[in-house]
C-alpha cells in the first residue's frame, strides 16, 4: 500500500483537479474535469470541519463530477481522485 500525498496547488494547468465548494455541492474543478475512459475522477470525498462527517461517492465514466452535500453538516475539505493525475484536496 502507498501513501497518497494530495496536490492542492491552484495554476491554470491544474484548476480543473481543485474541488470547489458551491451552496450544497462539491464540483472537480471551476470547468468541469472530464470523465472519458482514458481520464476521469475516481471518487470525491468530503470531510466536516469536525471530522464527524465523512461522505464518499464514487463516479461513474460520463457522469458529473460532483456531489450534493448537506450545508448543516459543515463539510469544510475534500478530496478527489483522478486516474491519470492522482489525490487533490480542497478547502472551503
Amino acid at each position: 500500500m502507498t501513501l497518497l500525498k494530495p496536490f492542492n496547488q491552484k495554476d491554470e494547468k491544474q484548476e480543473k483537479h481543485i474541488p470547489v465548494f458551491l451552496e450544497n455541492k462539491i464540483q472537480i474543478g471551476s470547468e468541469l474535469h472530464p470523465m472519458t475512459e482514458e481520464h476521469h475522477i475516481e471518487f470525491i470525498q468530503a470531510i466536516s470541519e469536525d471530522k464527524k462527517c465523512i461522505k464518499t461517492k464514487f463516479l461513474n465514466i460520463n457522469q458529473e463530477p460532483s456531489m450534493t452535500i448537506n450545508v448543516n453538516d459543515n463539510y469544510n475539505s475534500a478530496f478527489e481522485y483522478c486516474n491519470i493525475h492522482g489525490l487533490w484536496h480542497g478547502e472551503q
